[in-house]
């Protein structure tokens, strides 16, 4: 019996048969609706895991990454927010709403303050950047402008820390209290930006 040769990448998403009377549909894979429009953007990254990586040993660390990862991945399921990419040692979490994003950013600040695992050297601590913007979904992966000023931002918070740009902070007024302002040169981003502090304790 003579095949047709597959054409798995036609346009339309359908092939020809490969056999008499049979007939293959590729589907073609949607975007994730939950990544389309405006975003509440959270990236967090651990502070000097390197030398702790160092300090400990690969197996130690691998075992505190991973229960890093859990704890990420559970405070963000909790606030309604979806993983879209994991950086080795933080994450990039997309949220519906700014207040879900700021809740999430707490919980994630006290569970590392209050979890030590192991002993006092092992402590886990992470910084925090959230932004506001409208990203370019492609492949459940998210990209543009505002995704890289999200990552920016997280670079400039300390270790235990929680910043957010000005859009942020004027969405979220009256629910969330924010600490000292101070204007931050992003690497990439012509004009400095106002940055606020989330006081996450209060």
């Amino acid at each position: 019996m003579s095949l047709v040769p597959s054409k798995l990448d036609h346009p339309s998403g359908w092939v020809e048969p490969r056999a008499p009377g049979v007939q293959i549909v590729k589907l073609p894979r949607p975007l994730t609706p939950s990544f389309e429009g405006l975003l509440a953007l959270l990236v967090t990254d651990l502070v000097g895991f390197t030398s702790l990586v160092e300090r400990l040993g690969d197996v130690p660390a691998q075992r505190l990454i991973q229960y890093h990862n859990r704890l990420l991945r559970r405070c963000i399921k909790d606030r309604c927010g979806h993983e879209v990419t994991h950086t080795g040692d933080g994450m990039l979490a997309a949220f519906r709403s700014v207040s879900a994003a700021l809740w999430c950013a707490g919980d994630i600040q006290r569970a590392l303050a209050q979890d030590i695992c192991g002993e006092e050297s092992a402590r886990l601590r992470a910084r925090i950047g959230v932004h506001v913007g409208e990203p370019l979904p492609e492949e459940e992966r998210l990209f543009g402008h505002c995704v890289n000023t999200t990552m920016r931002v997280c670079a400039k918070a300390s270790a235990g820390g929680v910043l957010v740009t000005a859009v942020v902070e004027q969405l979220a007024q009256g629910r969330f209290v924010f600490g000292r302002v101070r204007r931050h040169a992003l690497k990439g981003i012509a004009s400095p930006m106002r940055l606020y502090e989330l006081d996450w304790q209060s």
